[in-house]
């Protein structure tokens, strides 16, 4: 079952970006019975500024995984609010064709 799901979240943000879109960061995932019933544990990271779409959003996972599996599961993410910062390095130098300024040219 663990696969079944794991291969529904990974496609989450083709078919359902109302449900995963931007940045959530998955660490890990837990999938158990317990009591007959289903239960999907998540840990990650969310971008502060979308902490407060995380209950709805767990909530229509939840209503997809029912309708995909057939059967109650419950859903519950822990999540670390994070500020999301994107770093690059500077892009490389163009010489022009001919001039690429290494010691295998000269």
């Amino acid at each position: 079952m663990k696969h079944r799901v794991v291969r529904l979240i990974s496609k989450l943000p083709l078919v359902r970006p109302d449900i995963v879109s931007g940045k959530v960061k998955i660490d890990s995932l837990n999938v158990t019975y317990r009591d007959g019933l289903l239960h999907v544990h998540l840990d990650g990271f969310v971008p502060r500024e979308r902490t407060a779409l995380v209950q709805e959003r767990v909530e229509l996972f939840q209503e997809y995984l029912e309708r995909d599996i057939g059967e109650p599961v419950h859903v519950d993410f822990s999540i670390i609010a994070v500020d999301m910062i994107e770093v690059s390095g500077k892009p490389p130098e163009r010489h022009p064709i001919g001039q690429q300024g290494d010691a295998k040219s000269e």
